[in-house]
């Protein structure tokens, strides 16, 4: 069953710009796909453009303007979480409908077994003290 995986932590200032635009824009265009959005796209465009100024502002500015960076990376940290349990929601494990929303799909683990056959025929010699072969 597919899941959105956001990893915002692992992502700079501007990652998270780049990729809050591609959702925006996901969202958008896929309106009749998504149409009860928890975060109104007016809304959340309004977040990324004042993240995108402090971003602006941090790199040639002081630490205040970091902080205020910081702060505005929340706001848009926060929408996007919202906006990925929404999207797993509406689209209940399709890889396909999370795409449209432009959102990653988290990784798929190795296969796990929950039982190993027994095995038979083993030959064992003592090759040493305390060692041996199988």
């Amino acid at each position: 069953m597919a899941q959105v995986a956001l990893k915002l932590d692992r992502l700079s200032a501007g990652d998270l710009i780049i990729f809050a635009q591609s959702v925006h824009t996901g969202l958008t265009v896929n309106a009749a796909i998504f149409p009860d959005l928890p975060v109104t796209m007016l809304a959340f465009n309004t977040q990324i453009a004042a993240l995108l100024a402090a971003q602006e502002a941090a790199i040639t500015g002081g630490p205040t303007t970091k902080v205020t960076r910081n702060q505005k990376r929340k706001i848009v940290s926060a929408s996007m979480v919202k906006l990925g349990r929404y999207v797993n929601n509406v689209a209940d494990g399709d890889p396909e409908i999370i795409g449209l929303a432009n959102m990653p799909l988290r990784a798929v683990g190795p296969r796990r077994y929950d039982t190993l056959a027994t095995p038979t025929n083993l030959l064992t010699k003592v090759v040493g003290v305390g060692a041996v072969e199988v």
